[in-house]
Protein backbone atom coordinates (compact mmCIF):
# COMPACT_ATOMS: atom_id res chain seq x y z
CA UNK A 1 0.00 0.00 0.00
CA UNK A 2 2.88 2.63 0.71
CA UNK A 3 4.40 1.76 -1.99
CA UNK A 4 1.48 2.10 -4.71
CA UNK A 5 0.93 5.55 -2.47
CA UNK A 6 4.17 6.89 -3.72
CA UNK A 7 3.20 6.04 -7.19
CA UNK A 8 -0.25 7.55 -6.63
CA UNK A 9 0.34 11.14 -5.73
CA UNK A 10 3.11 11.95 -8.93
CA UNK A 11 0.43 10.05 -10.97
CA UNK A 12 -2.71 12.16 -10.18
CA UNK A 13 -0.54 15.43 -10.26
CA UNK A 14 0.59 14.44 -13.41
CA UNK A 15 -2.66 14.12 -14.93
CA UNK A 16 -3.95 16.81 -12.95
CA UNK A 17 -2.17 18.95 -15.53
CA UNK A 18 -0.90 17.22 -18.16
CA UNK A 19 -3.59 16.07 -20.93
CA UNK A 20 -4.72 19.85 -20.95
CA UNK A 21 -1.70 21.37 -21.73
CA UNK A 22 -1.45 20.63 -25.17
CA UNK A 23 -4.65 22.31 -25.97
CA UNK A 24 -3.33 25.77 -23.98
CA UNK A 25 0.43 26.13 -24.52
CA UNK A 26 0.71 28.09 -28.17
CA UNK A 27 -2.16 30.49 -26.25
CA UNK A 28 -0.83 34.07 -25.76
CA UNK A 29 -1.50 33.74 -21.42
CA UNK A 30 0.85 34.14 -19.33
CA UNK A 31 2.83 31.06 -17.64
CA UNK A 32 0.78 30.66 -14.29
CA UNK A 33 -2.16 31.16 -16.73
CA UNK A 34 -1.52 28.35 -18.97
CA UNK A 35 -0.75 26.62 -15.91
CA UNK A 36 -3.76 27.12 -14.23
CA UNK A 37 -5.80 26.44 -17.18
CA UNK A 38 -3.89 23.37 -18.15
CA UNK A 39 -5.15 22.14 -14.78
CA UNK A 40 -9.14 23.16 -15.42
CA UNK A 41 -8.87 21.81 -18.75
CA UNK A 42 -7.44 18.53 -17.67
CA UNK A 43 -9.47 17.93 -14.67
CA UNK A 44 -12.48 18.11 -17.34
CA UNK A 45 -10.88 15.89 -19.90
CA UNK A 46 -10.16 13.43 -17.67
CA UNK A 47 -13.77 13.66 -16.19
CA UNK A 48 -15.67 13.81 -19.36
CA UNK A 49 -13.81 10.08 -20.44
CA UNK A 50 -14.59 8.42 -17.28
CA UNK A 51 -18.30 9.33 -17.59
CA UNK A 52 -17.93 8.07 -21.27
CA UNK A 53 -16.49 5.05 -19.81
CA UNK A 54 -19.25 5.03 -17.12
CA UNK A 55 -22.24 5.24 -19.62
CA UNK A 56 -20.74 3.25 -22.17
CA UNK A 57 -20.29 0.03 -20.08
CA UNK A 58 -17.00 -0.96 -21.03
CA UNK A 59 -15.41 -3.05 -18.17
CA UNK A 60 -12.43 -1.50 -15.80
CA UNK A 61 -9.96 -1.81 -18.47
CA UNK A 62 -11.86 1.21 -19.83
CA UNK A 63 -10.14 3.14 -17.63
CA UNK A 64 -6.39 2.49 -18.83
CA UNK A 65 -7.64 3.77 -21.82
CA UNK A 66 -7.88 6.55 -20.44
CA UNK A 67 -4.61 7.10 -19.10
CA UNK A 68 -3.00 5.71 -22.51
CA UNK A 69 -5.04 8.88 -24.02
CA UNK A 70 -4.17 11.45 -21.36
CA UNK A 71 -0.35 10.17 -21.22
CA UNK A 72 -0.35 10.69 -25.08
CA UNK A 73 -1.92 14.13 -25.19
CA UNK A 74 0.61 15.16 -21.89
CA UNK A 75 3.82 13.97 -23.85
CA UNK A 76 2.21 15.47 -27.18
CA UNK A 77 2.43 19.06 -25.22
CA UNK A 78 5.97 18.31 -23.75
CA UNK A 79 7.46 20.42 -26.46
CA UNK A 80 5.93 23.98 -24.14
CA UNK A 81 7.07 22.73 -20.80
CA UNK A 82 9.72 24.92 -21.36
CA UNK A 83 7.68 27.21 -19.09
CA UNK A 84 9.01 25.54 -16.17
CA UNK A 85 11.97 27.89 -16.88
CA UNK A 86 10.21 30.53 -15.81
CA UNK A 87 11.11 31.28 -12.34
CA UNK A 88 7.39 32.25 -11.33
CA UNK A 89 6.11 28.71 -12.23
CA UNK A 90 9.50 27.15 -10.08
CA UNK A 91 8.97 28.78 -7.26
CA UNK A 92 5.40 28.31 -7.47
CA UNK A 93 5.83 24.73 -8.07
CA UNK A 94 8.30 24.57 -5.30
CA UNK A 95 5.89 26.28 -2.60
CA UNK A 96 3.18 23.74 -4.07
CA UNK A 97 5.55 20.47 -3.20
CA UNK A 98 5.95 22.23 -0.10
CA UNK A 99 2.15 22.40 0.76
CA UNK A 100 1.67 19.02 -0.74
CA UNK A 101 3.94 17.07 1.66
CA UNK A 102 2.32 19.64 4.69
CA UNK A 103 -1.51 18.64 3.81
CA UNK A 104 -0.63 14.31 3.38
CA UNK A 105 1.65 14.84 6.69
CA UNK A 106 -1.41 16.09 8.25
CA UNK A 107 -3.60 13.78 6.55
CA UNK A 108 -1.32 10.32 8.06
CA UNK A 109 -2.14 11.48 11.54
CA UNK A 110 -6.21 11.81 10.85
CA UNK A 111 -7.76 8.82 12.08
CA UNK A 112 -11.49 9.67 11.98
CA UNK A 113 -12.69 12.99 11.16
CA UNK A 114 -15.04 14.84 13.81
CA UNK A 115 -15.41 19.22 14.26
CA UNK A 116 -18.92 20.48 15.74
CA UNK A 117 -21.91 18.74 13.86
CA UNK A 118 -19.93 17.63 10.74
CA UNK A 119 -20.60 14.18 9.68
CA UNK A 120 -21.06 11.91 6.94
CA UNK A 121 -20.34 14.00 3.65
CA UNK A 122 -16.69 12.57 3.26
CA UNK A 123 -18.10 8.90 3.28
CA UNK A 124 -20.60 9.86 0.69
CA UNK A 125 -18.19 11.06 -1.94
CA UNK A 126 -16.44 8.07 -1.30
CA UNK A 127 -19.59 5.86 -2.38
CA UNK A 128 -20.51 8.78 -4.81
CA UNK A 129 -16.60 7.60 -6.76
CA UNK A 130 -17.12 3.96 -6.56
CA UNK A 131 -20.54 4.75 -7.33
CA UNK A 132 -19.58 5.34 -11.19
CA UNK A 133 -15.95 2.82 -10.64
CA UNK A 134 -18.12 -0.12 -9.72
CA UNK A 135 -21.31 0.88 -11.80
CA UNK A 136 -23.79 0.86 -8.78
CA UNK A 137 -27.63 0.69 -8.92
CA UNK A 138 -28.57 4.04 -10.53
CA UNK A 139 -31.41 4.06 -7.43
CA UNK A 140 -28.74 3.72 -4.93
CA UNK A 141 -29.16 5.86 -1.80
CA UNK A 142 -25.75 7.63 -0.56
CA UNK A 143 -25.33 7.53 3.07
CA UNK A 144 -28.72 5.87 3.15
CA UNK A 145 -30.22 8.95 2.03
CA UNK A 146 -29.46 10.87 -1.04
CA UNK A 147 -30.16 10.28 -4.63
CA UNK A 148 -27.84 10.44 -7.52
CA UNK A 149 -28.56 13.90 -8.76
CA UNK A 150 -28.28 15.27 -5.27
CA UNK A 151 -24.59 16.63 -5.88
CA UNK A 152 -22.62 17.18 -9.20
CA UNK A 153 -20.28 14.06 -10.44
CA UNK A 154 -17.11 15.90 -11.65
CA UNK A 155 -14.97 15.24 -8.76
CA UNK A 156 -16.39 11.58 -8.25
CA UNK A 157 -15.52 11.07 -12.07
CA UNK A 158 -12.07 12.45 -11.85
CA UNK A 159 -11.81 10.35 -8.57
CA UNK A 160 -13.16 7.15 -9.95
CA UNK A 161 -10.22 7.83 -12.50
CA UNK A 162 -7.36 7.63 -10.53
CA UNK A 163 -8.85 4.59 -8.25
CA UNK A 164 -9.28 2.38 -11.08
CA UNK A 165 -5.82 2.72 -11.79
CA UNK A 166 -4.20 2.23 -8.59
CA UNK A 167 -6.81 0.96 -5.99
CA UNK A 168 -10.03 0.97 -4.27
CA UNK A 169 -8.68 1.49 -0.99
CA UNK A 170 -10.15 5.01 1.14
CA UNK A 171 -6.54 5.70 1.54
CA UNK A 172 -5.97 6.36 -1.54
CA UNK A 173 -9.13 8.20 -1.82
CA UNK A 174 -8.20 10.71 0.74
CA UNK A 175 -5.03 11.16 -0.87
CA UNK A 176 -6.70 11.64 -4.43
CA UNK A 177 -9.14 14.12 -2.75
CA UNK A 178 -6.44 15.80 -0.22
CA UNK A 179 -4.12 16.83 -4.38
CA UNK A 180 -7.44 17.92 -6.03
CA UNK A 181 -8.41 20.33 -3.12
CA UNK A 182 -4.99 21.88 -3.10
CA UNK A 183 -5.14 22.76 -6.19
CA UNK A 184 -6.92 26.27 -5.47
CA UNK A 185 -3.59 27.13 -4.40
CA UNK A 186 -2.46 28.21 -7.94
CA UNK A 187 -5.07 30.68 -8.77
CA UNK A 188 -4.28 31.97 -5.66
CA UNK A 189 -0.81 32.65 -6.54
CA UNK A 190 -2.01 34.36 -10.02
CA UNK A 191 -3.87 36.75 -7.75
CA UNK A 192 -1.10 37.28 -5.31
CA UNK A 193 1.10 38.37 -7.61
CA UNK A 194 -1.79 41.09 -8.98
CA UNK A 195 -2.01 42.09 -5.32
CA UNK A 196 1.97 43.01 -4.56
CA UNK A 197 3.65 42.70 -7.90
CA UNK A 198 6.91 44.35 -5.98
CA UNK A 199 6.71 41.09 -3.11
CA UNK A 200 9.44 38.57 -3.39
CA UNK A 201 8.30 34.79 -2.62
CA UNK A 202 5.08 35.32 -2.83
CA UNK A 203 4.15 31.64 -3.88
CA UNK A 204 5.93 30.46 -0.33
CA UNK A 205 3.88 33.07 1.61
CA UNK A 206 0.52 32.30 -0.19
CA UNK A 207 1.41 28.52 1.06
CA UNK A 208 2.43 29.06 4.50
CA UNK A 209 -0.75 31.33 5.31
CA UNK A 210 -3.25 28.74 3.53
CA UNK A 211 -1.01 25.79 5.50
CA UNK A 212 -1.83 27.37 8.57
CA UNK A 213 -5.37 28.23 7.92
CA UNK A 214 -7.97 26.28 9.40
CA UNK A 215 -10.76 26.65 6.99
CA UNK A 216 -7.84 25.44 4.54
CA UNK A 217 -6.61 22.51 6.61
CA UNK A 218 -9.98 21.61 6.97
CA UNK A 219 -11.27 20.89 2.84
CA UNK A 220 -7.82 19.51 1.81
CA UNK A 221 -7.94 17.14 4.60
CA UNK A 222 -11.92 16.70 4.87
CA UNK A 223 -12.42 14.78 1.41
CA UNK A 224 -15.14 16.50 0.12
CA UNK A 225 -15.32 18.62 -2.65
CA UNK A 226 -15.31 22.64 -1.81
CA UNK A 227 -12.17 23.65 -2.06
CA UNK A 228 -11.86 21.72 -5.68
CA UNK A 229 -14.85 24.27 -6.94
CA UNK A 230 -13.35 27.20 -4.95
CA UNK A 231 -10.21 26.09 -7.85
CA UNK A 232 -12.50 26.98 -10.51
CA UNK A 233 -14.21 29.88 -9.47
CA UNK A 234 -10.86 31.92 -8.48
CA UNK A 235 -9.73 30.40 -11.61
CA UNK A 236 -12.74 32.04 -13.30
CA UNK A 237 -12.63 35.45 -11.66
CA UNK A 238 -8.95 35.78 -12.64
CA UNK A 239 -9.93 35.29 -16.14
CA UNK A 240 -12.78 37.26 -16.49
CA UNK A 241 -10.77 40.54 -15.38
CA UNK A 242 -7.69 39.51 -17.35
CA UNK A 243 -9.99 38.66 -19.98
CA UNK A 244 -12.15 42.36 -19.08
CA UNK A 245 -8.47 44.61 -18.88
CA UNK A 246 -7.51 42.69 -22.16
CA UNK A 247 -10.38 42.99 -24.15
CA UNK A 248 -9.92 38.87 -24.48
CA UNK A 249 -13.24 37.28 -25.46
CA UNK A 250 -10.60 33.37 -24.86
CA UNK A 251 -10.24 34.50 -21.52
CA UNK A 252 -13.43 35.38 -20.93
CA UNK A 253 -15.07 32.12 -23.04
CA UNK A 254 -12.21 30.45 -20.55
CA UNK A 255 -14.02 32.25 -17.38
CA UNK A 256 -17.54 31.01 -17.91
CA UNK A 257 -16.47 27.55 -18.98
CA UNK A 258 -14.49 27.19 -15.38
CA UNK A 259 -17.88 27.97 -13.73
CA UNK A 260 -19.58 25.70 -15.37
CA UNK A 261 -16.84 22.92 -15.00
CA UNK A 262 -17.23 24.92 -10.91
CA UNK A 263 -20.84 23.67 -10.97
CA UNK A 264 -20.15 20.14 -12.13
CA UNK A 265 -17.55 19.80 -9.08
CA UNK A 266 -20.17 21.53 -6.04
CA UNK A 267 -23.00 24.10 -6.57
CA UNK A 268 -22.03 26.37 -4.23
CA UNK A 269 -20.29 27.95 -7.53
CA UNK A 270 -23.64 29.44 -8.75
CA UNK A 271 -23.34 32.72 -7.08
CA UNK A 272 -20.07 33.16 -8.62
CA UNK A 273 -21.50 32.55 -12.12
CA UNK A 274 -24.77 34.59 -11.65
CA UNK A 275 -22.91 37.75 -10.63
CA UNK A 276 -19.96 37.37 -13.33
CA UNK A 277 -22.80 36.43 -16.05
CA UNK A 278 -24.46 40.05 -14.46
CA UNK A 279 -21.08 41.65 -15.10
CA UNK A 280 -20.61 40.51 -18.72
CA UNK A 281 -24.04 41.34 -20.10
CA UNK A 282 -23.93 44.87 -18.70
CA UNK A 283 -20.18 45.76 -18.30
CA UNK A 284 -19.12 44.23 -21.89
CA UNK A 285 -21.27 42.39 -23.84
CA UNK A 286 -23.80 45.58 -23.89
CA UNK A 287 -20.72 47.74 -25.46
CA UNK A 288 -19.62 45.14 -27.91
CA UNK A 289 -20.19 45.25 -31.68
CA UNK A 290 -22.04 41.95 -33.26
CA UNK A 291 -23.47 40.78 -29.38
CA UNK A 292 -25.22 37.80 -30.90
CA UNK A 293 -21.97 36.10 -31.72
CA UNK A 294 -20.15 37.57 -29.09
CA UNK A 295 -22.39 36.26 -26.75
CA UNK A 296 -22.27 32.64 -28.41
CA UNK A 297 -18.44 32.50 -27.95
CA UNK A 298 -18.51 33.25 -24.41
CA UNK A 299 -21.66 30.99 -23.34
CA UNK A 300 -22.08 28.08 -25.48
CA UNK A 301 -18.96 26.42 -24.47
CA UNK A 302 -19.63 26.83 -20.84
CA UNK A 303 -23.33 25.54 -21.43
CA UNK A 304 -21.80 22.74 -23.44
CA UNK A 305 -19.70 21.79 -20.50
CA UNK A 306 -22.63 21.05 -18.32
CA UNK A 307 -25.42 19.77 -20.83
CA UNK A 308 -24.10 16.26 -21.13
CA UNK A 309 -24.49 15.62 -17.18
CA UNK A 310 -27.49 17.51 -17.29
CA UNK A 311 -28.97 15.82 -20.20
CA UNK A 312 -28.21 12.30 -19.08
CA UNK A 313 -29.84 12.88 -15.34
CA UNK A 314 -33.10 13.96 -16.75
CA UNK A 315 -33.41 11.01 -18.94
CA UNK A 316 -32.25 8.97 -16.24
CA UNK A 317 -34.08 10.13 -13.09
CA UNK A 318 -36.01 13.00 -14.41
CA UNK A 319 -36.10 16.62 -14.59
CA UNK A 320 -38.14 16.68 -10.80
CA UNK A 321 -35.26 14.67 -9.26
CA UNK A 322 -32.37 16.11 -11.43
CA UNK A 323 -33.20 19.79 -10.33
CA UNK A 324 -35.40 19.33 -6.85
CA UNK A 325 -33.14 17.02 -4.84
CA UNK A 326 -30.43 19.42 -3.88
CA UNK A 327 -31.00 20.34 -0.11
CA UNK A 328 -31.07 24.15 -1.72
CA UNK A 329 -34.26 24.14 -3.55
CA UNK A 330 -35.75 21.64 -1.92
CA UNK A 331 -35.18 23.76 1.27
CA UNK A 332 -36.60 27.07 -0.51
CA UNK A 333 -39.46 25.47 -1.97
CA UNK A 334 -40.63 24.17 1.53
CA UNK A 335 -40.80 27.65 2.71
CA UNK A 336 -42.62 30.84 1.66
CA UNK A 337 -41.10 33.85 0.65
CA UNK A 338 -41.10 35.27 4.28
CA UNK A 339 -40.29 32.72 5.98
CA UNK A 340 -36.82 32.32 3.42
CA UNK A 341 -36.32 35.80 3.79
CA UNK A 342 -36.33 34.76 7.28
CA UNK A 343 -33.79 32.07 6.88
CA UNK A 344 -31.25 34.28 4.94
CA UNK A 345 -31.63 37.16 7.32
CA UNK A 346 -31.08 34.62 10.20
CA UNK A 347 -28.37 33.03 8.65
CA UNK A 348 -26.47 36.02 7.23
CA UNK A 349 -26.41 37.27 11.35
CA UNK A 350 -24.79 33.97 12.47
CA UNK A 351 -22.65 33.39 9.98
CA UNK A 352 -21.05 36.88 10.85
CA UNK A 353 -21.53 36.26 14.62
CA UNK A 354 -19.70 33.68 16.86
CA UNK A 355 -21.31 30.77 17.93
CA UNK A 356 -20.65 28.64 21.40
CA UNK A 357 -21.29 25.48 20.04
CA UNK A 358 -23.34 23.43 22.77
CA UNK A 359 -21.50 20.57 25.03
CA UNK A 360 -22.43 17.75 26.18
CA UNK A 361 -22.07 16.94 30.04
CA UNK A 362 -19.75 14.21 29.44
CA UNK A 363 -18.07 16.12 26.87
CA UNK A 364 -13.84 17.45 28.39
CA UNK A 365 -12.54 20.58 28.23
CA UNK A 366 -10.52 19.71 25.13
CA UNK A 367 -13.41 18.84 23.55
CA UNK A 368 -15.36 21.63 24.24
CA UNK A 369 -12.54 23.54 22.84
CA UNK A 370 -11.97 21.59 20.00
CA UNK A 371 -15.87 21.39 18.64
CA UNK A 372 -15.75 25.87 19.51
CA UNK A 373 -12.95 26.58 17.54
CA UNK A 374 -13.69 24.41 14.99
CA UNK A 375 -17.08 25.77 14.51
CA UNK A 376 -15.68 29.69 14.57
CA UNK A 377 -13.17 28.91 11.89
CA UNK A 378 -15.54 26.72 9.46
CA UNK A 379 -18.55 28.35 9.80
CA UNK A 380 -18.11 31.67 10.45
CA UNK A 381 -16.94 34.18 8.17
CA UNK A 382 -14.63 36.43 9.70
CA UNK A 383 -13.07 33.01 11.45
CA UNK A 384 -12.34 31.54 8.96
CA UNK A 385 -10.15 33.53 6.80
CA UNK A 386 -8.69 34.52 10.31
CA UNK A 387 -8.94 35.73 13.97
CA UNK A 388 -6.57 38.75 12.60
CA UNK A 389 -6.46 38.60 9.05
CA UNK A 390 -9.97 39.08 8.70
CA UNK A 391 -9.62 42.66 10.05
CA UNK A 392 -6.50 42.42 8.01
CA UNK A 393 -8.49 42.40 5.11
CA UNK A 394 -11.38 44.71 5.62
CA UNK A 395 -8.45 47.44 6.14
CA UNK A 396 -6.33 46.81 3.21
CA UNK A 397 -9.71 46.55 1.44
CA UNK A 398 -11.30 49.71 2.43
CA UNK A 399 -7.85 51.13 1.29
CA UNK A 400 -7.01 49.80 -2.42
CA UNK A 401 -10.96 50.72 -3.29
CA UNK A 402 -11.93 53.46 -1.60
CA UNK A 403 -8.50 55.23 -2.80
CA UNK A 404 -8.26 56.29 -6.26
CA UNK A 405 -4.70 56.82 -6.01
CA UNK A 406 -4.07 52.91 -5.42
CA UNK A 407 -3.32 52.78 -9.13
CA UNK A 408 -6.41 50.32 -9.24
CA UNK A 409 -8.26 51.13 -12.46
CA UNK A 410 -11.89 52.88 -11.42
CA UNK A 411 -13.75 49.86 -13.13
CA UNK A 412 -11.99 47.51 -11.00
CA UNK A 413 -12.81 48.69 -8.61
CA UNK A 414 -16.70 48.72 -8.75
CA UNK A 415 -15.97 45.50 -9.87
CA UNK A 416 -14.60 44.43 -6.31
CA UNK A 417 -17.08 46.93 -4.45
CA UNK A 418 -20.38 45.12 -6.14
CA UNK A 419 -18.69 41.16 -6.47
CA UNK A 420 -17.64 40.93 -2.63
CA UNK A 421 -21.39 41.73 -1.11
CA UNK A 422 -23.30 40.06 -3.72
CA UNK A 423 -21.25 36.73 -3.84
CA UNK A 424 -21.36 36.62 0.13
CA UNK A 425 -24.92 37.56 0.42
CA UNK A 426 -25.51 34.50 -2.49
CA UNK A 427 -23.62 32.57 -1.06
CA UNK A 428 -25.74 32.59 2.19
CA UNK A 429 -28.87 32.76 0.89
CA UNK A 430 -27.90 29.98 -1.48
CA UNK A 431 -28.00 27.39 1.35
CA UNK A 432 -31.50 26.16 1.99
CA UNK A 433 -31.24 25.58 6.24
CA UNK A 434 -30.83 27.66 8.80
CA UNK A 435 -27.81 26.95 10.71
CA UNK A 436 -27.28 28.40 13.74
CA UNK A 437 -23.71 28.71 13.21
CA UNK A 438 -23.57 29.90 10.01
CA UNK A 439 -23.23 28.99 6.60
CA UNK A 440 -19.43 30.24 5.50
CA UNK A 441 -18.07 26.70 4.75
CA UNK A 442 -20.40 26.49 1.78
CA UNK A 443 -20.54 28.78 -0.94
CA UNK A 444 -17.92 31.31 0.68
CA UNK A 445 -14.71 29.18 0.24
CA UNK A 446 -13.41 31.70 -2.61
CA UNK A 447 -13.62 34.19 -0.81
CA UNK A 448 -12.05 33.29 2.37
CA UNK A 449 -9.04 32.51 -0.20
CA UNK A 450 -9.12 35.17 -1.52
CA UNK A 451 -8.74 37.02 1.48
CA UNK A 452 -6.20 35.59 2.85
CA UNK A 453 -4.42 35.13 -0.32
CA UNK A 454 -4.60 39.00 -0.03
CA UNK A 455 -3.16 39.15 3.46
CA UNK A 456 -0.32 36.80 2.49
CA UNK A 457 0.73 39.03 -0.59
CA UNK A 458 0.40 42.18 1.19
CA UNK A 459 1.99 41.04 4.84
CA UNK A 460 5.74 42.43 3.57
CA UNK A 461 4.24 45.72 2.86
CA UNK A 462 2.06 46.29 6.35
CA UNK A 463 4.00 48.39 9.37
CA UNK A 464 5.55 46.67 11.83
CA UNK A 465 2.83 46.41 14.00
CA UNK A 466 0.55 45.09 11.64
CA UNK A 467 3.08 42.59 11.03
CA UNK A 468 3.17 41.51 14.46
CA UNK A 469 -0.63 41.66 15.17
CA UNK A 470 -1.08 39.48 11.71
CA UNK A 471 2.08 36.97 13.19
CA UNK A 472 0.22 36.58 16.20
CA UNK A 473 -3.08 35.34 14.74
CA UNK A 474 -1.46 33.49 12.20
CA UNK A 475 -0.16 31.64 15.44
CA UNK A 476 -3.36 31.03 17.64
CA UNK A 477 -5.65 30.31 14.40
CA UNK A 478 -3.10 27.67 13.82
CA UNK A 479 -2.90 26.04 17.45
CA UNK A 480 -6.58 26.49 17.77
CA UNK A 481 -8.11 25.41 14.28
CA UNK A 482 -5.25 23.36 12.90
CA UNK A 483 -3.28 21.72 15.54
CA UNK A 484 -6.00 20.83 18.04
CA UNK A 485 -8.20 19.40 15.55
CA UNK A 486 -5.43 17.08 13.90
CA UNK A 487 -5.03 16.10 17.65
CA UNK A 488 -8.67 14.98 17.92
CA UNK A 489 -9.04 13.01 14.77
CA UNK A 490 -5.73 11.33 15.25
CA UNK A 491 -7.50 10.16 18.79
CA UNK A 492 -9.19 6.69 19.16
CA UNK A 493 -10.74 7.23 22.22
CA UNK A 494 -14.21 7.82 23.56
CA UNK A 495 -13.91 11.73 24.45
CA UNK A 496 -13.18 12.47 20.68
CA UNK A 497 -16.10 9.90 19.25
CA UNK A 498 -18.77 11.75 16.72
CA UNK A 499 -21.12 9.90 14.20
CA UNK A 500 -18.21 10.38 11.62
CA UNK A 501 -16.71 7.26 14.16
CA UNK A 502 -18.95 4.79 13.54
CA UNK A 503 -19.43 5.29 9.58
CA UNK A 504 -16.38 4.27 9.42
CA UNK A 505 -16.76 1.28 11.34
CA UNK A 506 -20.07 0.21 9.56
CA UNK A 507 -17.94 0.79 6.13
CA UNK A 508 -15.10 -1.16 7.60
CA UNK A 509 -12.45 1.83 6.15
CA UNK A 510 -9.34 1.89 6.86
CA UNK A 511 -7.85 5.76 6.89
CA UNK A 512 -4.71 6.53 5.99
CA UNK A 513 -3.83 7.29 9.16
CA UNK A 514 -4.82 4.19 10.43
CA UNK A 515 -2.05 2.81 7.63
CA UNK A 516 0.69 4.85 9.08
CA UNK A 517 -0.02 4.61 12.70
CA UNK A 518 3.11 3.16 13.60
CA UNK A 519 5.02 6.00 11.86
CA UNK A 520 2.92 8.40 13.69
CA UNK A 521 5.16 9.89 16.32
CA UNK A 522 8.25 10.39 12.80
CA UNK A 523 5.30 12.36 11.03
CA UNK A 524 4.21 14.33 14.26
CA UNK A 525 7.45 15.44 14.93
CA UNK A 526 8.07 16.15 11.18
CA UNK A 527 5.31 18.36 11.21
CA UNK A 528 5.98 20.32 14.64
CA UNK A 529 9.60 21.04 13.02
CA UNK A 530 7.54 22.61 9.54
CA UNK A 531 5.45 24.41 11.35
CA UNK A 532 7.86 26.04 13.55
CA UNK A 533 9.62 26.99 10.56
CA UNK A 534 7.20 28.55 8.85
CA UNK A 535 6.18 30.34 11.97
CA UNK A 536 9.73 31.31 12.68
CA UNK A 537 9.66 32.63 8.88
CA UNK A 538 6.66 34.73 9.35
CA UNK A 539 7.94 35.72 12.83
CA UNK A 540 11.27 37.44 11.12
CA UNK A 541 9.41 38.97 8.76
CA UNK A 542 6.80 40.83 11.07
CA UNK A 543 9.95 42.16 13.40
CA UNK A 544 12.62 43.23 10.54
CA UNK A 545 12.01 46.93 9.67
CA UNK A 546 12.06 47.39 5.97
CA UNK A 547 15.90 48.90 5.88
CA UNK A 548 16.87 45.13 7.25
CA UNK A 549 16.22 43.97 3.99
CA UNK A 550 12.00 42.86 3.90
CA UNK A 551 11.42 40.83 0.58
CA UNK A 552 10.24 43.31 -1.77
CA UNK A 553 11.73 44.60 -5.48
CA UNK A 554 13.29 47.92 -5.74
CA UNK A 555 11.69 49.15 -9.14
CA UNK A 556 14.53 49.32 -11.84
CA UNK A 557 15.23 53.52 -13.28
CA UNK A 558 13.69 52.73 -15.98
CA UNK A 559 10.47 51.08 -14.72
CA UNK A 560 10.10 54.58 -12.31
CA UNK A 561 10.66 56.57 -15.36
CA UNK A 562 7.86 54.29 -17.42
CA UNK A 563 5.96 55.34 -14.31
CA UNK A 564 6.43 58.71 -14.06
CA UNK A 565 6.00 59.10 -18.14
CA UNK A 566 2.51 56.95 -18.01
Amino acid sequence: MTGRALVFVPFVLVFSFGPGFLFLRRMRWNPMEKICGSIALSLLIIGGLSFAVYLSGLPSWGYYGITAVAGALTLAGADGWGLIGDHHVRRTAAAFGLLVIWTLGLQALIRHYSGGDWCCDWVEHYQRSLFFLERWPREFRFIDRYPLTTRPPLMNLVCAYFLANVGEEFALYQIAFSLLNLLVFFPCCLFARRFAPRVKHLPLLVAIFLAFNPMFFMNTTFAWTKALAAFFIVLSVWLYLAGWRKNDRRRISAAFICLSAGLLVHFSALPYAVFLGLAYLTSIWWWQNHRARALAIVALPAIAVGTVWFAWSIVEYGAGTTFTANATVAGTASGDLEGNLLRIGSNTWHTFRPYIFPSQPEDSTLRRLTDRAFTFYQENFLGAIGSINAYAVIAILVATLGLARTGLPARERRFWWAFIPFTILGGIAIDGETSPSGVANICLQPLVYLGVTLVAARYVLLSRGARVLIWAGVFSDFILGVALEVHMESQMRMWARTPNWDWKQREHLVYLGDLLDASARSVRAGLLVAAMVGLAYLGRLAFTSPANGLPVQTPSRDARNRRLRG
